[in-house]
This record gives C-alpha cells, structure tokens and sequence, in this order.
C-alpha cells in the first residue's frame, strides 16, 4: 500500500511539474512571437508588375527553419475577418484567391541569428482572367526544432512537451484590368476610453465606419482633427477588402491636443502609401458628441 501511495505523489508531482513548464513557456510566448521580423507588411502588385521580393530575418539568438504557405482570410460585408478554410466559416462569395496566380521561390529556409532569407514572387495572370483583385495571405512559419518543447521524463506516465512556434501572415493583393474604388465615412462619434484606468494616456475614441464601394480593396489611414490640430494619438492604419462594403474601426483620440477649445472635430480618411490613392483624402467628416 505504502509503494502504490508513493508512486501515486511521484505522478502527482510530474504532472504538477509539467504543467508548471507549460505555463513559465507561455509567459514566453510573447517573447518568441517577435523574433521573426517580414518586410515589406504588404506586397500588392499592380497591373503590369510581375516580380516583387518579400524579406523575412530571424532576430532570434537560435537557428530557426520558416515554411512558407498560404492563408485565406476574407472580409465579410460588414468588415470582420474570417478564415475561409475554416470549417463552418461564413461564405464570402465575392472573395476571390490570389495563390493561383502566385509562384514564390524558396517554399522553406532555415536562418542562423540575425540572417535574411529573400523571397521571390512572381505572378502570372492568365488573358482570360477576369478584371478585379485577388488576395491571398501569404504564411511564415516557423518549424519545431528537434530539441524545442518541455517536458518531463519519467516512466511515460506524466511526460509533457510544448514547442512554442511564430506564424505571421502577409496580405498579398494581385489586381488586374480596371479597379475602381470609392470611400464614405459613414459614421464617427465620439466616446470615452472603456477602461477608466487608461483614459489618463487615450481618454477617447473615435468610433468610425467606413463604406466602400467598387471591386478592389483600399489601404488607408484614419485620423482625427480638432479644426487644423491633429488629435489622434496614433495613426490609426486599415484596409477595407475588396469584397467588403464597410468597417468599424476605433481612432483613439486626445481633444486636448488642441487647446482648451476643441472645435471642428471631424475625421479625414487618407490613401495609405501602398494604395494607388496614397496620400489623397478619400473621405471626410465631422464628429457627433
């Protein structure tokens, strides 16, 4: 009785070791999901641009392998993401792949600390390929080395491993023929930070929806004026997919910025630099209170 009781405590304490592990390497997890640096965050090929480079540097202290794939992550009409390939996922029948017309070159890598690996792409776009935008997310990430994970090793009875891997996606946009897109900010209010312990650094938000009509996606940024002063605290950078026809986002905001007589509070809707719009004002207008 007294042998089972001892071998019962010496299992108890292994799962309790292992679960300990697991718990200390995910308080690492956040650590580990910056080690991998991808350059540019987005690759869009225009009509007539066929071959573009992609740029991904282990900046961690280890050699680490990278597999490349692909992801597809579709917006609904009303601006939330979806993963298609998900079972049960909703259908978003105008969500169009640009995989297919997509050849990358290496599919892996492996990098020591501190090395790049360039990737190519080139793109092939068939004549009978009908006129729009296609998207896909391009995926890296990272393998299990053959030493990665924690763990306990015993009699088999209470062994544990974790390997803790990066994965970062990348849209890639491919656009043929005419694309046309318009932008409507349909609504903007102003609220207070949720969290009233925060509201010291962003005491508010500026909550937007904006429209979009036509058949390619747009790239832009949100930012929030008091008359001619800027009043966001940080550039507030988005996209609203091709297939979509709006999206909420939240600008946090700061009305003191501008003095003591906030005015004319309004948004502006900007063309991001990857946009074919960069740098335009796309739409405008005021905020209610």
């Amino acid at each position: 009785m007294m042998k089972m009781r001892m071998n019962f405590y010496r299992k108890v304490q292994r799962a309790m070791l292992a679960l300990l592990l697991v718990v200390l390497s995910l308080c690492f997890a956040g650590e580990s999901a910056q080690a991998v640096r991808v350059s540019p965050p987005r690759l869009v090929f225009e009509d007539g641009v066929n071959m573009q480079y992609l740029y991904v540097k282990n900046e961690s202290t280890r050699e680490v392998t990278y597999r490349f794939s692909w992801r597809h992550l579709a917006m609904t009409p009303d601006g939330d993401v979806v993963n298609v390939d998900n079972e049960g996922a909703p259908d978003v029948p105008l969500y169009k792949t640009a995989d297919d017309l997509v050849r990358f070159s290496p599919r892996r890598t492996t990098l020591g600390p501190g090395q790049t690996q360039r990737i190519s792409m080139l793109i092939r776009r068939p004549a009978s390929l009908p006129d729009g935008e296609y998207r896909s997310h391009f995926v890296i990430e990272q393998l299990p080395a053959t030493n990665d994970g924690v763990g306990v090793s015993g009699d088999g009875n209470a062994a544990v491993g974790v390997a803790l891997l990066v994965s970062r996606a990348i849209p890639v946009y491919v656009r043929k023929g005419k694309n046309d897109v318009s932008v409507q900010l349909l609504s903007a209010s102003l609220v207070p930070h949720p969290e009233p312990k925060r509201r010291a650094q962003i005491p508010y938000f500026v909550e937007v929806r904006v429209g979009k009509t036509g058949n390619r996606s747009v790239i832009a940024y949100a930012h929030a004026y008091c008359g001619d002063v800027r009043i966001d605290t940080a550039s507030k950078l988005f996209a609203v997919y091709a297939e979509a026809s709006s999206r909420a986002e939240r600008i946090p905001v700061n009305p003191s910025k501008a003095g003591k007589n906030c005015s004319n509070m309004r948004v502006e809707i900007v063309g991001h630099m990857d946009d074919p719009l960069q740098g335009k004002v796309l739409a405008t207008g005021a905020v209610s209170r």
